[in-house]
């Protein structure tokens, strides 16, 4: 009986407490609107101390609950080099929380270089290079930390795009901001620059002593305080090495070249400095220059000779989109079409512009129809047009790519004519482009005239002028029946 008694009051004890502690959370819920689990996952949700507190983080425990699951998801996928499955949860965090922690950045910036690295084509690396750039800057704005991240940013424009002149500035402002911490490459990579400038006169001597001097005393600092000595030393070694040695030569052409009425006196003049000084870019530079300008190269063969020369050597030396482009013309001269294509390629991996780049993929588009490679000519007249939508002769190129086919997709008459039908509907494009093309005119009357039949001789029956049609092989456009008139 008395074990009994022991009993009910334990288990009625025990009721209680499960009461009390029922209505606590209740009340909990009913004054703060907050579960315990939520509660729980607001005190977990808690930014890094690099964030600046300027970009979103989210403020409901729903959003952060989601923001903690996507932050372990990608992490997961990332650590695993699985980048493309990483994206969708990496991409929420960094639109949704970016506040939230530095690492999505981080390894954001390593994601988008492989991404560039293994890119299908030209316009795809271009976009995954500008996501890059925007991941950036988004950093410095949620994380702060604006010196090594510029230093991230000049490093991969001077390395990997090999762009040095974009590099530069970038690499100034964040040897600006880091002072003392300034790393060793850029220290080696300015220096350099700085000897340029004066060699071209954009900076006198006295101008980069006193920057030089600055530099020195950062490397100075760094190996007084044991950080990475050894690069800090090759820096410092960089930085004691004369400027006055790197301008010895241009001196040369510091003396006005006179004025020339000929392309003989050019060659006169320009062709002895060139044989006495053959590694000074600036004379290089001078006398390609005259030549073209002057169109010397076209008044005789041995002047013609000489200019290819000048562009050979420039283009080991300093190539620039001009020079790879000359070299393209000639090649295309000689019937060469593929080194043509090699030097139209390099061409655009130096221009950055990519109006120009569409213009130098539209000179590709027209030498691949010289090698008879109508696909890729297609392909390469698209990329155009996805640059510089306004460019009408990009259409005409690419109308001509398909009329190469014209006997290839299909045998019947009417498969003859639709591949007819979406060229035609691409000169007209071209002459109604922002940029019309003056021959797509005549481009689009060849097409009409020698290509379209009468309606009798291959439709079926049951089609009529106005119907649809699509050409078939690789080119899968579909236009739209027009009867010769």
């Amino acid at each position: 009986m008395k074990f009994k008694n022991i009993l009910f009051k334990l288990i009625t004890y025990t009721l209680v407490v499960l009461f009390i502690a029922s209505c606590g959370s209740t009340q909990q819920i009913e004054q703060t609107g907050i579960t315990d689990e939520e509660d729980a996952i607001s005190k977990n949700f808690v930014p890094g101390k690099t964030s600046t507190g300027k970009c979103a983080l989210p403020t409901n425990p729903k959003e952060q609950k989601k923001a903690l699951e996507a932050y372990s998801l990608y992490r997961e996928d990332f650590k695993q080099n699985n980048y493309k499955a990483a994206l969708k949860n990496w991409t929420w965090i960094i639109e949704k929380a970016p506040g939230f922690r530095k690492t999505p950045f981080v390894d954001g910036e390593v994601m988008y270089k492989y991404f560039i690295k293994h890119a299908k084509d030209l316009i795809e690396q271009q976009q995954y290079i500008d996501s890059l750039y925007q991941l950036y800057d988004k950093r410095i704005r949620c994380h702060g930390e604006e010196g090594p991240v510029l230093e991230l940013k000049g490093l991969f424009i001077y390395s990997i795009l090999n762009d040095q002149q974009s590099a530069y500035p970038i690499l100034e402002k964040a040897m600006e901001i880091e002072g003392n911490k300034t790393s060793p490459f850029i220290l080696r990579t300015l220096v350099n620059k700085y000897r340029v400038d004066i060699k071209d006169g954009i900076k006198t001597k006295e101008e980069v002593v006193l920057i030089v001097d600055k530099m020195k005393k950062i490397a100075q600092y760094n190996i007084d305080n044991n950080n990475n000595i050894e690069k800090y030393e090759a820096a410092l070694e960089a930085l004691n090495k004369p400027l006055v040695a790197m301008v010895k030569e241009a001196v040369i052409e510091k003396i006005k070249a006179p004025d020339m009425k000929n392309c003989e006196e050019v060659f006169d003049y320009y062709g002895v400095k060139y044989a006495e000084n053959p590694d000074e870019i600036r004379i290089l530079k001078n006398y390609y220059a005259k030549v073209t300008s002057m169109k010397c190269y076209k008044e005789n063969t041995e002047y013609e000779k000489i200019h290819r020369t000048l562009i050979e050597d420039l283009n080991r030396k300093a190539p620039t989109k001009a020079t790879w482009m000359q070299a393209a013309i000639y090649a295309a001269k000689d019937k060469d079409y593929p080194q043509a294509i090699i030097y139209y390629q390099h061409a655009i991996d130096v221009e950055s512009d990519p109006i120009k780049q569409a213009d130098i993929y539209n000179y590709m588009a027209a030498t691949y129809r010289g090698t008879k490679e109508y696909q890729k000519s297609a392909e390469t007249a698209q990329k155009a047009i996805a640059l510089n939508p306004d460019l009408g002769v990009a259409y005409t190129s690419l109308g001509w790519a398909y009329l190469g086919y014209f006997n290839k997709c299909g045998s019947a008459k009417k498969d003859r004519a639709a591949v007819a039908y979406v060229a035609a509907d691409m000169f007209s494009k071209a002459k109604r482009a922002p940029l019309p093309d003056p021959k797509a005119q005549d481009a689009y009357n060849k097409a009409y005239v020698h290509f379209y039949s009468t309606q009798e001789l291959f439709f079926d029956p049951d089609l009529k002028e106005g119907d649809a049609i699509r050409a078939g092989c690789w080119i899968q456009k579909s236009s739209t029946i027009r009867a010769k008139k």
